[in-house]
């Protein structure tokens, strides 16, 4: 039975790395342009990010953000290294990020964390976790080669380190509508 206006809906949340500015808006014109080129504009539903914490739910959702809050807020600086592209079978294009340390404890961290509240980690978290920013998402045949197509044209540009203090809460636009940036988090450390 579908959802009517007056029933609550619990939304996912994830957690994301956000971008400094310079690359935030490099990143945004890729996924305009693959939207042009393609026309589908499903990529443009997620601002750019890295996960660290795929979404989920739970019931106690203000105490399981809490304590997210007190681990990113302590977090020192992680340092990105966007190392090419990569895509997944559902027709998402995405940028690669070496995996680090540092990348995985606070990925572990954030597991740890919820875990008291029932967030189990799901199938490509923990060891099969794939750091990445998704530029499109949802391309079939022939968008898919165009895609790839004009982003291995820009590749060299795709290869870069950058650091980043800031840290997002990214909530589900209802029933996979998109996502927003909840909630911005700076770290103290």
């Amino acid at each position: 039975m579908g959802q009517t206006d007056n029933e609550s809906y619990l939304p996912k949340v994830g957690v994301g790395i956000l971008y400094p500015t310079n690359f935030y808006n490099q990143a945004r014109k890729l996924q305009l342009q693959i939207a042009q080129s393609t026309s589908n504009c499903d990529g443009l539903t997620q601002s750019p990010h890295v996960t660290v914490k795929r979404p989920f739910r739970v019931d106690d959702m203000d105490g399981a953000l809490d304590a997210i809050r007190e681990v990113l807020s302590n977090h020192k600086a992680i340092k990105l290294t966007v190392n090419g592209l990569g895509s997944f079978p559902t027709g998402a294009v995405f940028l690669k990020i070496s995996p680090s340390e540092e990348l995985n404890s606070l990925h572990h961290k954030l597991l740890s964390v919820l875990k008291p509240f029932g967030v189990e980690p799901d199938q490509f978290e923990g060891a099969n976790m794939l750091f990445h920013t998704s530029l499109a998402l949802n391309l079939k045949g022939e968008q898919l080669s165009q895609t790839l197509d004009l982003l291995h044209r820009k590749e060299e540009l795709l290869r870069f380190e950058l650091s980043s203090l800031d840290f997002g809460l990214f909530y589900e636009l209802s029933h996979n509508r998109g996502w927003s940036i909840g909630e911005k988090i700076s770290s103290h450390a």
